[in-house]
C-alpha cells in the first residue's frame, strides 16, 4: 500500500502561504498562463520550485 503522507506535504507546502497570500510556485505559474515574459532565472525557479512536489508525484503513481 503507497503511504499518501508525502504528496499531502508536499502539496501543502505548495500552497503554504495561502492564508498569507500566494506561494511562489503558484505565482510562477500565474505568471505563465498570464503570459508575463519569463527570464532563465524565472524558468530556473519555476523548476527549483516545482521538482519536489512532481518528482512524489511520479513516484507515488508510477510505484503501484
Amino acid at each position: 500500500m503507497i503511504s499518501y503522507a508525502p504528496l499531502i506535504l508536499a502539496g501543502w507546502l505548495v500552497i503554504a502561504p495561502f492564508p498569507m497570500g500566494e506561494s511562489h510556485l503558484v505565482e510562477k505559474l500565474r505568471w505563465l498562463k498570464e503570459k508575463k515574459p519569463f527570464k532563465p532565472i524565472d524558468w530556473f525557479d519555476l523548476f527549483l520550485h516545482s521538482a519536489i512536489p512532481l518528482m512524489l508525484v511520479l513516484y507515488t503513481f508510477l510505484s503501484r
